[in-house]
């Protein structure tokens, strides 16, 4: 689960606004809920692993949105958390600095398929032999708009397209993972070639 340790004043507000909206995605249901069974092992990395964050000492101002790298970085550690999922592992995520994070943005992360079967997130650096160092912007907006890879095969959940993402949000985001230092790790990505 998201910490949003980074969310600015304002988009938290505006999501406090929406969760009191007359929203028809926030009305009541009659589907039944399922009990949550949390495991032994997840009931421990909440009580050990994930540690609450600090509470901001001061007012997180929104980002400076005419300077791609800076807005792209606020989207990637902030409002999205791309970093958590693109990085080496959860548990050696750095929420008060997401940049100190183990492999940042360099993937390999576990995550499931829908049919719980073992994936692991892409190196999403601009390295050019294990990340998206040849992709274009073009590239990138298909990934995050049509949920489609470079070469236009559909990518595997958990990644879902962002379709509410506007082009500014995707050139940004695109600036700023320009802009991360290349990290070398060739992931996994059997299961990719599959499709």
């Amino acid at each position: 689960m998201p910490k949003f340790a980074h969310l600015s004043d304002e988009d938290l507000r505006s999501v406090i606004s929406w969760l009191r909206s007359d929203d028809p995605q926030l009305q009541a249901s009659e589907e039944p809920t399922i009990k949550p069974e949390p495991s032994l092992f997840t009931k421990f990395l909440c009580l050990v692993a994930f540690k609450p964050i600090p509470y901001p000492k001061a007012p997180i101002p929104e980002p400076d949105t005419t300077n791609p790298v800076a807005y792209g970085k606020y989207l990637v550690t902030g409002r999205y958390d791309c970093y958590a999922c693109h990085s080496a592992d959860f548990a050696k995520l750095n929420m008060e600095e997401p940049e100190k994070s183990l492999g940042y943005c360099g993937g390999g992360n576990t995550m499931l398929t829908m049919n719980a079967n073992v994936i692991y997130t892409p190196n999403i650096t601009p390295d050019e032999k294990t990340g998206i160092g040849n992709w274009t912007e073009d590239d990138f907006r298909k990934v995050m708009h049509e949920s489609k890879n470079k070469s236009g095969k559909a990518l595997r959940y958990p990644m879902l397209p962002y379709t509410a993402l506007t082009d500014q949000e995707v050139a940004a985001i695109w600036q700023y993972i320009r802009s991360v230092p290349k990290l070398c790790n060739d992931v996994d990505r059997q299961w990719d070639k599959d499709l």
